[in-house]
């Protein structure tokens, strides 16, 4: 079964399986480098950058954790381009965030990330 799949499914008890939180993704990104499954760890991250809706839950956006290891991944596949591409996303995504923290600490904890400045 795909690991989304798999991810958003219920057991006879009612639970779902697995929370969809960073680290669950992180963690499971991790275990497609060790098996080798380069399609699965994209499959994983296209969920994170969309915004895949998982047990209830929104995917979380990648962090610096996840693009770590998916280089990783391509590196164990030996894929080098998809490598190179995630890197220079991992860049302009995690650069924009940590500007919008700044900005947003900046203000200062009275002000609401929504508010207008």
């Amino acid at each position: 079964m795909h690991v989304l799949e798999e991810m958003s499914a219920t057991h006879d008890d009612g639970n779902r399986a697995v929370t969809a939180d960073v680290y669950t993704f992180n963690l499971l990104i991790r275990a497609c480098e060790r098996d080798g499954l380069l399609s699965e760890a994209l499959a994983l991250y296209s969920a994170m950058v969309d915004g895949l809706r998982i047990s209830g839950h929104v995917a979380p956006p990648p962090d610096v954790v996840t693009y770590n290891s998916l280089v990783k991944v391509c590196e164990a596949a030996k894929d080098w381009r998809q490598a190179g591409r995630l890197f220079e996303r991992m860049k302009v995504r995690v650069c924009c965030f940590r500007r919008f923290c700044r900005l947003h600490a900046a203000r200062g904890p009275s002000h609401s990330i929504l508010t207008p400045s």
